[in-house]
């Protein structure tokens, strides 16, 4: 155990509407650590990390605020043609009001809500034999203000006991045993068993916002969409592997939306497009014929197999095939990070296997993008640097340097015996 494992105290996570500023200031803003997440009614605007008790004040509350929203506001005068006001004023003249109604105004467009109540999208959870997990991601789902017309669970390790039991108090969902072992055959089979066209993958180890499939859905109703993402934020902060891994590797994405298409391709051929970045596996949705034509997922990556990836090499080849993939921050989800570092360990090799397993399958896919460059040049320097960096940030972040590199010398030699892709063929 290091020296940073032992002193670790668990981050409490707030999650403040500013509506209720001034009249609601949180006392305790500046006693960290903590994890702050801002909000506009169901609206995420920002976030951030207070590490340890600075100053308890009303003006480095406002200007913190300010910095965490300022993207998104900038998204929302944007997509919304808003007039660009001065809003920053608002915080400085004390007229939180006027700073409430504005973003009402640039967000109003989201509130066209449909009158059904069921929506044609079918939810798909893929888990393994996790109990406890799969009830309160249901138990979630369930107070979702939009339910789904259907849920697919696909257990990919059947006759667990208690499984059994929660599959036959569910009756109405449909289960789905899975006894081949990997996480992209389970999403597959899901794709299969599905019978919306727009398709909705959440973790088992997930809990959703009560708005997330109405914003999952909206998302879709542009015509031009094929795929899409949404934010993950953290459920707890408790442990020191959930520190690291929300500070290195999490699962956000933002809270402004973006669009990656062919210009995004363009752009960052010459390095290798970072496919990584468009979102998480947690918290992604389909249009089910497009996905099937472009292969589903490739059954040699993500857990059981490579151990990671199946997510962004699917999304680079509907990218490749001309494809848009819209991130959208307002369909939320809350993720349950590992809890221990034997297991976060155990994460990180299998994380690199996956990433440098799926960028040679990627750069075998399209010979004009870096990504040989990428895992052979620009890895190498990063953990170069790593390794002489003598700052916290690398001391940190160089906890489980040794297990990245031996999963990116795992990914090369799966890569190299796993050569002919494992894709799903549509009914």
């Amino acid at each position: 155990m290091t020296d940073f494992e032992k002193d670790f105290l668990p981050y409490t996570i707030h999650n403040f509407q500013i509506s209720c500023f001034p009249d609601q200031l949180p006392s305790n803003y500046y006693k960290g650590p903590a994890y702050w997440v801002f909000w506009n009614g169901d609206i995420p605007l920002g976030s951030m990390f207070v590490e340890k008790s600075v100053f308890n004040g009303e003006n480095f509350f406002l200007k913190d605020l300010q910095r965490s929203i300022a993207k998104a506001v900038q998204c929302y005068q944007e997509k919304n043609n808003c007039p660009k006001e001065p809003w920053g004023n608002y915080f400085d003249d004390n007229e939180f009001q006027k700073f409430t109604s504005y973003i009402l105004q640039a967000t109003a467009w989201l509130k066209e809500f449909p009158v059904n109540k069921i929506l044609p999208v079918s939810v798909i959870i893929c888990t393994a034999g996790r109990p406890k997990d799969i009830i309160n991601c249901l138990q979630s789902i369930s107070e979702m203000e939009y339910q789904p017309s259907e849920i697919v669970v696909v257990d990919n390790k059947p006759g667990n006991p208690e499984m059994d039991k929660i599959k036959k108090q569910k009756t109405e969902i449909r289960w789905i045993d899975e006894p081949r072992i990997g996480l992209d055959i389970a999403r597959n089979t899901g794709i299969l068993n599905a019978s919306n066209e727009i398709i909705a993958y959440v973790d088992d180890d997930v809990v959703v916002h009560k708005m997330w499939l109405y914003h999952v859905w909206q998302t879709f109703e542009n015509p031009d969409i094929q795929a899409s993402t949404g934010l993950v934020l953290p459920a707890t902060i408790d442990t020191f592997s959930q520190f690291l891994f929300e500070t290195f590797w999490s699962f956000s994405r933002g809270f402004s939306d973006f669009l990656y298409d062919g210009k995004f391709m363009e752009e960052t051929l010459i390095d290798g497009p970072p496919v990584w970045k468009i979102g998480a596996g947690a918290n992604m949705s389909f249009r089910k014929t497009f996905l099937l034509q472009c292969g589903g997922f490739d059954e040699r990556l993500d857990a059981g197999a490579a151990g990671c990836n199946g997510d962004s090499e699917c999304w680079f080849r509907i990218l490749k095939n001309g494809g848009n993939i819209q991130y959208n921050p307002r369909s939320v989800v809350w993720h349950h990070h590992r809890k221990d570092m034997a297991g976060y360990y155990k994460q990180m090799y299998n994380y690199m296997k996956g990433f440098t397993a799926a960028a040679l399958i990627q750069k075998k896919q399209l010979p004009a993008a870096a990504y040989g460059k990428y895992v052979f040049k620009v890895l190498p320097q990063f953990y170069k640097q790593l390794w002489v960096g003598r700052s916290m940030y690398f001391r940190l972040r160089k906890i489980t340097m040794k297990e990245e590199i031996r999963g990116i010398i795992a990914g090369v030699w799966f890569y190299l015996f796993h050569p002919k892709p494992k894709l799903v063929k549509g009914k």
